[in-house]
């Protein structure tokens, strides 16, 4: 779609009249279906910004939250997430006009540095040092999140991960991903789905914090201050503690764009903070192959689905993390449903295989 230069002028008029629309360029995007639009802005008054950005709203439904009660439209979740967190020294960006009556919320301009494009190593300007230290603001705000407390019932307190909504999510890899191979058998589905069952009851005990949800590097922008500012965070919810560290750790490859002894310092930096023990690591892991289930199920997903076919880039590099923590889990509690599982998985995926040869020991540091 375009946004009309009328369109624009029209929300800057409502936001701040005398401020005149320059430019328009949409901003590629991303998985969601929202769409960006960056509006360059003249006016004479020094305090105004340079420019700003429209979010054009795609529907009225949340993207990722299931069916419980509690569900709001995301539009709405967004906003009143946006004065929660603000409140609360989490830093998302300002909403300067709210006009969801058109669809639209003209909000603050964080820049276009995201963190997963500083951690690639084609980032020149940012030292391995600097990327750390950006790295470690991130889980500072992972952490400004879990120490959320809720008041008055507030609404992302009130839903969460449960077993059913971890299976729905690691179903997209056995509906999605694994028919693609022509080899698939009833007895791999039946030994993965056992597999995926113990997991996610595994998970849906683990005490729960609040959690941004999809808390990867390109849901965090590095703005002119050197701040690391939180987007994309209207599907907040109850998660266990090391949910967003997994996702921040090991989106798509940035665990091997970041390396092994960094990942274990950024690990050692956010339980020096929250507390290191043996059934953390634990969580982690069953997050990490949680979410690293659902995340080829659905990369496979966008593609066959809405075209999204540059998602399937990304496939291997997760299917070999699936190899490394499947292993990991199996040494840890020698557990026969995730050993028959890798097993089949082994049989159908190279990459699994290559993944089971480097572990990454998490310990060690």
């Amino acid at each position: 779609m375009e946004l009309r230069k009328e369109t624009a002028q029209g929300l800057v008029d409502s936001w701040r009249p005398g401020c005149s629309v320059e430019a328009i360029e949409e901003i590629a995007q991303d998985a969601s279906t929202r769409r960006y639009f960056r509006l360059g802005l003249e006016d004479p008054d020094p305090s105004c910004p340079d420019s700003v950005i429209v979010m054009k709203i795609a529907d009225s439904g949340s993207q990722e939250i299931g069916s419980s009660a509690s569900d709001i439209s995301s539009d709405l979740a967004y906003v009143r997430l946006t004065k929660f967190f603000r409140s609360r020294s989490v830093h998302v960006p300002l909403i300067f006009l709210d006009a969801r009556e058109q669809d639209f919320l003209l909000i603050e301009d964080l820049g276009v540095d995201s963190l997963g494009d500083i951690v690639d190593v084609k980032s020149s300007h940012f030292s391995e040092e600097e990327k750390d230290e950006v790295f470690k603001k991130a889980i500072d705000q992972i952490i400004a999140i879990q120490n959320c407390q809720d008041e008055a019932n507030f609404f992302a307190f009130q839903r969460g991960f449960n077993r059913d909504l971890f299976f729905k999510e690691c179903s997209e890899f056995t509906e999605f991903f694994l028919p693609t191979h022509p080899e698939l058998t009833s007895l791999d589905l039946d030994r993965v789905n056992m597999m995926i069952g113990e997991l996610c009851q595994e998970l849906s005990v683990r005490p729960r914090v609040l959690a941004h949800r999809d808390f990867h590097p390109w849901n965090l922008q590095l703005d002119s201050q050197g701040q690391v500012r939180v987007i994309d965070f209207q599907d907040a919810l109850l998660a266990p503690a090391t949910y967003d560290l997994a996702s921040l750790l090991n989106d798509r490859g940035v665990d091997q764009l970041l390396g092994q002894r960094r990942c274990r310092l950024l690990m050692q930096y956010y339980f020096s903070s929250v507390g290191e023990g043996k059934e953390k690591l634990r969580e982690f892991d069953r997050c990490l192959l949680q979410r690293d289930l659902k995340v080829v199920g659905r990369f496979e997903k966008l593609a066959v689905t809405r075209g999204l076919s540059r998602y399937r880039k990304w496939i291997s590099p997760t299917l070999y993390r699936i190899g490394q923590t499947m292993e990991r889990i199996i040494k840890d509690s020698a557990s026969e449903s995730y050993s028959r599982a890798l097993d089949r998985l082994t049989n159908l995926l190279p990459e699994v295989v290559e993944g089971r040869k480097d572990p990454f020991i998490l310990r060690e540091v």
